[in-house]
């Protein structure tokens, strides 16, 4: 009996699962399988099988499977199809062996120290960003399950990552307790996410820099693609056979049959655009609780345009190559044009209905044979160029007849008073909500809001695809086919999806695991930007009333994203395109691991980091609290109390600094600006988007050093660019002074003498970048700031490092950064409560 789609589907996933199995003994060989003429990863594959066909067959512990999902899909023709993969004889097995190489293409072996070899048990696996930064130290990942509080996310140095049989054998029996909860093919994906993607795919001979969910999930991915082409007649069993030999074959030879050449596979890519101005385009007013509404809608938005898209295509989520940040890339089947075609246009018509051109979603793609997608990174590039010219032309897809209708053809009669949307000021159905007007869709963003501040879970039940035009934000996903709900528990006929963890486990719940998990920012402790700023009884005064407070009632906004992320896709291109000059290569699973590893750390850590101390107090004023728009991808976009904004600002970038082991290519940028509460967020948006501009287009002779690369890495604050090190030079003395007026011991006429002071500064830091000292200058400095020796000495402590460090401060206005700082942390204000 032949495996059906979805038993190969699962064979080409799990095929080389025994590796977690042989390193850990999990399992008890059968004798024949024993005996098998096949490596031992395989025969510890077909032994699950195995045991979940028998009843526990083999197994150490009870896993009798035999009742649930898997029991379903472990059949026998499975069991041989992962036991025979490397020496295929049916064309499913065949087909998952040439996946297989050309994911394993991208394997690179390793010269062996002269102290011999590891044992395979004792190598963990090594952090991504190595491909593209040759100069910095590997840092490992532990053997252990992805979990966003534990010690073992962050990478170590390799003698203190865990590894060796304990811990296999520990990770081996987590794993195979969750496979009895797994109740279909995409749960089992995200169980194997959890547990594997620490794991290296291969460690004596090879790098260990490949996981082996990344090596399992996309050899499916590809497997499923030539399955889908076989089955529609555009690949035979022979075309099978020479693209092996071909990857075989060395990289010199001429031999280079048709198969090479064949078109086989679809690479999609989608790009949101209009981001920002949609999210920020809301009134003071309406601004809290509209936010956040917007920017979790944008999220869900891509997604389920991904899940659409996929489910159009019949294929999983493992054709996800990437998904975050407003992006998604995917690689499907060669299926009709026409249906990518028609999945385009349709997503456009519904955002035009619903947007009228705030937003658009743009889609392109581009075919790949075998040779391509040898040549990915490179195809990536040629695919981005596409969908450059698809954004500058937004909506065409519609058709140049109804876009005239739409734009130029008026659609009702004039408005009269209060018949528009106070938010986006639209002819629509009226909605009365606390005294303002809102039209159906900007209410389903309050809705939308209200909906995820504390929820747990993310909801989702199949519908068929609507027909009819949306008319709230919750209509777009009917219209894809998806009904989709936050909320704080759960219903057993939903899918369900863990909110801000890596994690699957549902409170309440022993048998039953999540469906999924979305990493992202998506809950908000505080709804209220004047509550948020702590300014809803404080007004500002000149008194000394008993009843005063220190320190201005701000938010802070800050915006962050990585530096050259194009350019460090564009290394990782230089160096496959250096290591297929050897040998034939792709460089899917590096891409992939490298684009996943940011996103877990704006998506999973730096959320995380928003949302540790939130229930550390039954006092909200004792809360850190943020509102944080955004944080997934590469970049993120926080509101907060002003202090407590610039105190983040430097931990997540400490954070990143140690996420990549203080790389000098992959670094971070920051933007800062400050405002009252009620400041217009649509300026503030754009202001704090110049200061971000700015941070990045500040260089000096150091940062263009190498002349492959221009080094960033600062942050733009108060209308000033500091390098990092400025920056923590800046906290630090913006501190001592804040503390010293509040404790009486200085006068806040300093900020003043600081602000004159710069005069004097300035020529002293010139000449210290010069490895020079003018003593009557620095004398004089000094004298000017007597009555303040310890701040005196810390600024002179700036022109020591200058002719000592080889990390130099160019920036004197450093010091004035920090006095605008320390006179809005000493501000009086009045509570009106008390006074």
């Amino acid at each position: 009996m032949p495996m059906t789609e979805e038993q190969f589907l699962f064979a080409a996933f799990i095929h080389d699962l025994g590796k977690l199995l042989e390193r850990s003994k999990s399992l008890k060989l059968s004798e024949d399988i024993a005996a098998a003429n096949t490596y031992g990863h395989a025969k510890y594959s077909a032994q699950l099988i195995r045991s979940v066909r028998s009843g526990s067959e083999g197994a150490k512990g009870e896993y009798d499977l035999s009742s649930t999902y898997l029991g379903r899909v472990c059949s026998e023709e499975v069991e041989k199809a992962v036991l025979s993969h490397h020496r295929p004889q049916t064309v499913e097995e065949k087909i998952i062996q040439l996946a297989d190489w050309l994911q394993s293409s991208e394997r690179e072996e390793k010269e062996e120290k002269e102290e011999g070899k590891e044992h395979y048990l004792d190598v963990p696996l090594v952090f991504p960003f190595v491909w593209v930064d040759r100069n910095i130290e590997p840092l490992f990942y532990s053997i252990a399950p992805l979990a966003l509080k534990s010690n073992s996310f962050l990478p170590t140095q390799k003698e203190k990552a865990k590894k060796g049989s304990q811990e296999y054998q520990k990770l081996a029996a987590q794993f195979l307790a969750k496979l009895r909860s797994v109740r279909d093919f995409e749960q089992l994906v995200n169980v194997c996410e959890i547990y594997l993607s620490q794991v290296p795919a291969q460690t004596v001979g090879y790098e260990s820099d490949i996981s082996l969910f990344d090596h399992s999930r996309l050899t499916a991915a590809l497997a499923h693609c030539l399955y889908r082409d076989y089955q529609r007649g555009l690949l035979r069993e022979k075309d099978l056979d020479d693209g092996k030999e071909w990857l075989k074959k060395d990289i010199d030879d001429p031999w280079r049959p048709a198969v090479v050449d064949k078109e086989l596979f679809w690479f999609v890519k989608l790009d949101l655009s209009g981001i920002q101005r949609f999210i920020f385009n809301v009134t003071s007013k309406q601004a809290a609780r509209m936010l956040k509404g917007r920017s979790v809608y944008l999220d869900l938005l891509v997604r389920y345009v991904v899940k659409h898209l996929l489910k159009k295509a019949g294929v999983s989520s493992v054709n996800i190559v990437y998904l975050g940040g407003g992006n998604a890339e995917l690689l499907l089947p060669l299926v009709e044009e026409s249906l990518l075609e028609e999945v385009r246009q349709r997503v456009s018509e519904i955002l035009w209905e619903l947007h009228r051109g705030e937003i658009y979603l743009a889609m392109e793609w581009l075919p790949l044979t075998l040779k391509g997608l040898l040549n990915f990174i490179e195809k990536r590039e040629e695919l981005h160029e596409r969908l450059d010219i698809r954004k500058r032309k937004r909506f065409m897809e519609l058709g140049e007849e109804k876009l005239y209708q739409q734009l130029f053809v008026p659609q009702g009669e004039g408005l009269g008073e209060g018949e528009s949307c106070s938010v986006c000021h639209r002819r629509r159905k009226e909605i009365v909500s606390e005294e303002e007007r809102r039209c159906e869709v900007c209410q389903s963003f309050v809705d939308l809001t209200d909906q995820v501040r504390e929820a747990k879970y993310l909801l989702e039940r199949e519908v068929g695809p609507s027909d009819a035009l949306p008319r709230t934000v919750f209509d777009i996903f009917r219209c894809l086919g998806f009904d989709v709900k936050f909320a704080r528990s759960f219903t057993h006929d939903t899918r369900v999806y863990i909110l801000e963890d890596v994690s699957l486990n549902i409170e309440g719940e022993k048998e039953r695991l999540a469906d999924g998990f979305l990493l992202g920012s998506f809950r908000i402790p505080v709804g209220d930007f004047r509550k948020l700023a702590g300014k809803e009884n404080e007004t500002e005064s000149d008194s000394s009333d008993e009843a005063e407070k220190v320190g201005d009632a701000r938010l802070g906004y800050l915006k962050m994203d990585v530096d050259n992320l194009g350019r460090l896709f564009a290394e990782l291109a230089q160096r496959e395109k250096e290591r297929s000059e050897r040998r034939r290569t792709t460089a899917l699973s590096r891409y992939r691991a490298l684009s996943r590893r940011i996103e877990l750390f704006f998506g999973g850590y730096v959320v995380n980091l928003l949302t540790d101390n939130k229930n550390k107090s039954n006092d909200v004023s004792s809360r850190t609290l943020f509102y944080p728009v955004f944080s997934g991808g590469d970049d993120l976009f926080v509101i907060g109390k002003w202090d407590n904004i610039v105190n983040l600002a430097g931990e997540i970038r400490n954070k990143f600094a140690e996420y990549t082991n203080h790389s000098k290519r992959v670094t971070l940028s920051g933007g800062i600006a400050l405002f009252p509460y009620n400041f217009p967020v649509i300026r503030a948006s754009h202001m704090v988007e110049e200061g971000l501009e700015q941070a990045k287009n500040r260089f000096y002779p150091e940062d263009r050093e190498d002349p492959s690369w221009i080094y960033k890495d600062k942050v733009g604050i108060l209308g000033e660019v500091l390098s990092w090190k400025e920056y923590q030079l800046m906290k630090g003395l913006y501190e001592e002074l804040a503390a010293g007026v509040k404790e009486g011991k200085v006068s806040r006429a300093i900020f003043k003498k600081i602000e004159r002071s710069l005069s004097g500064l300035t020529p002293i830091i010139e000449e210290s970048l010069q490895g020079k000292i003018h003593p009557p200058r620095i004398w004089r400095f000094l004298y000017y700031l007597r009555d303040y020796p310890q701040i005196a000495q810390k600024i002179e402590r700036v022109v020591l490092n200058n002719l000592f460090e080889k990390v130099k401060i160019r920036n004197p206005r450093l010091v004035l950064v920090a006095g605008r700082l320390a006179a809005l942390a000493t501000r009086k204000v009045q509570d009106k409560q008390k006074a």
